[in-house]
């Protein structure tokens, strides 16, 4: 099949600069439909230089020019358009920028669409395809067209208030005929919210590459002098790094040594100094590195290590080295990162959101709080787990089994099957992934050694 990926504001082939949860699940998406022969074509956004005076912008802007602008073949069988477009200062301000350039997205876009016969166009994001209705025409080849809400506007806690783009959102949910979403509690949101015809929705969750994120061989808590503690997001106040400044001082004031691992890009410097300020006003210590080492971090004398966001290969054996991932975000889609960390058997602490159904069992694959106990739920949980390192190896054993039912692979299939019924022109049927049916409890007497 001949199918066209419209990820705008995410380039998958610039990952120094593009390297959040949803570039992740776009490089995915092209890998596994590369393989299985199909002729992708990714269309995102051409970046200029000094057009937001904005130093991430101005680097990747360089990237793109240094790699190819306009068509550029990737590889035989991928094609890269990096599509112009009108930038507007401070776009992350208001709701106003961010439609200015997706107007200008899609008017260049649609040229492109018209030129190549595509089976299927699948857009990500709301403002790859939101640019359409806020020119108040049609959605071109609409029969074909797929929509997936990385991450929805609406019920979210830690966006600015923006009515239009909630607006929008609705449109283009009650406009498209295939919607597909990525968790149980997102399914259930846009039902929720926008009251969207169930036919039309189909749910297929976001996988693991097994060849990168394999489980680790050596739980080594049992054997450190202290607790090395992950939370591999970007910096920024929805992650809520802050929480764990607070968890850290209140596992060091019940005699637990911990050394936290901060993974991810600056994506807010002013929230990534509020969090090192909090770190000194509690005396405690920071570091910044670029690179991780197994052997120089058993050396770290920091209570918190900054490093810089990893590729995907490299950010795994940064999981496996942690004995525990902290995610205190209070608000997400579906967590790619947190079932990265359940596949390398580091347990993961979070709240109960409805966002980690598919997925989550409490108490065997994770540990998950309820959200109304805040981080004092956490600390709770943490120090009746971390002082029990016979139950939190069992714990973290049990987590590894989740990955059997989410493997790229696997959820790749489904997404094919609704593709080809586009193609078709056949009726859709929602397909339903497996979750976990197939359940192992790995802590009855069959662990992994």
């Amino acid at each position: 099949m001949k199918i066209a990926l419209v990820t705008a504001r995410r380039d998958p082939f610039i990952s120094p600069y593009d390297m959040d949860g949803g570039c992740v699940v776009l490089r995915n998406y092209i890998k596994e439909l590369y393989k299985l022969g199909h002729e992708v074509s990714v269309f995102t956004r051409l970046e200029k230089e000094s057009a937001l005076n904005d130093k991430k912008t101005n680097a990747k802007a360089r990237m793109q020019a240094k790699h190819g602008i306009d068509r550029v073949v990737a590889n035989e069988g991928v094609t890269i358009y990096r599509i112009p477009y009108t930038p507007a200062f401070h776009r992350n301000a208001t709701e106003e920028g961010q439609f200015i350039e997706a107007k200008s997205f899609t008017k260049n876009l649609e040229k492109h669409l018209r030129s190549e016969n595509f089976d299927v166009i699948h857009y990500f994001h709301l403002m790859s395809i939101g640019g359409w209705l806020l020119y108040d025409t049609e959605i071109p080849f609409l029969d074909k067209t797929l929509f997936s809400p990385l991450l929805l506007t609406k019920g979210r806690t830690f966006q600015f208030p923006i009515e239009k783009r909630i607006e929008l959102e609705g449109k283009i949910f009650h406009t498209c005929k295939y919607i597909v979403s990525q968790s149980k509690g997102e399914l259930a949101e846009i039902k929720k919210y926008y009251k969207t015809d169930g036919r039309k929705l189909f749910k297929i969750p976001l996988g693991i590459d097994k060849n990168i994120f394999s489980p680790k061989t050596t739980f080594n808590f049992a054997k450190r002098n202290r607790l090395v503690i992950i939370n591999p997001n970007s910096i920024r106040p929805q992650k809520r790094q802050s929480d764990l400044v607070e968890i850290t001082k209140k596992l060091r004031d019940n005699g637990i040594r911990s050394l936290v691992l901060f993974v991810g890009n600056e994506s807010d410097p002013r929230y990534t100094k509020e969090v090192q300020d909090e770190i000194v006003a509690n005396h405690l210590t920071f570091i910044k590195l670029k690179k991780f080492s197994a052997k120089s971090f058993d050396k770290i004398k920091a209570d918190f290590v900054f490093l810089k966001g990893q590729k995907e290969a490299d950010l795994a054996p940064v999981i496996r080295y942690s004995d525990i991932a902290i995610f205190s975000s209070r608000d997400e889609g579906f967590s790619l990162s947190m079932i990265n960390c359940m596949a390398c058997g580091t347990l993961p602490f979070c709240y109960d959101l409805h966002a980690y159904d598919d997925y989550l069992i409490q108490g065997e694959n994770a540990i998950a709080v309820p959200l109304k106990t805040g981080v004092p739920g956490i600390i709770k949980a943490l120090l009746k787990i971390v002082t029990n390192k016979k139950l939190l190896l069992r714990l973290s054993k049990t987590a590894i089994n989740v990955s059997n039912n989410f493997t790229w692979s696997i959820l790749i299939e489904k997404q094919i099957a609704i593709y080809r019924n586009i193609k078709n022109n056949k009726s859709l049927k929602n397909i339903k992934h497996a979750g976990l049916k197939n359940w192992v409890n790995l802590s009855d007497g069959n662990e992994i050694t």
